[in-house]
């Protein structure tokens, strides 16, 4: 019973965190339409900082909202990714989800 407890709180974790990112994105993808980003000083000066998974002390800054799209991008490819290889794949119903989920994971859509 405890499983099933923490499989649908997994779930819905992940949800929201698909869901967080998915809106992120297409805040981002509403800004660069309407201001330009870059470190000219015509422009709309936003730094976006990532720290490197692996080594939290190595960090990028970036004014450029293309990369901060592009590592959004990578990051919601990590978390579908996660999500197929959660499924039960040692029944046909788990493969076909999780061959679903790779494939929406490659396609970004």
């Amino acid at each position: 019973m405890l499983s099933i407890v923490l499989a649908r709180y997994c779930l819905h974790a992940v949800l929201c965190i698909l869901s967080w990112i998915f809106r992120y994105y297409k805040a981002l993808t509403v800004m660069e339409t309407r201001f330009p980003i870059s470190k000219d000083k015509a422009h709309v000066m936003i730094s976006f900082t990532w720290y490197d998974a692996f080594r939290a002390s190595k960090r990028t800054e970036q004014y450029s909202i293309h990369f901060e799209k592009a590592a959004i991008m990578f990051n919601l490819g990590a978390v579908l990714t996660q999500q197929a290889l959660a499924c039960d794949r040692t029944q046909d119903q788990g493969m076909k989800d999780a061959a679903k989920k790779f494939q929406v994971a490659d396609s970004g859509t």
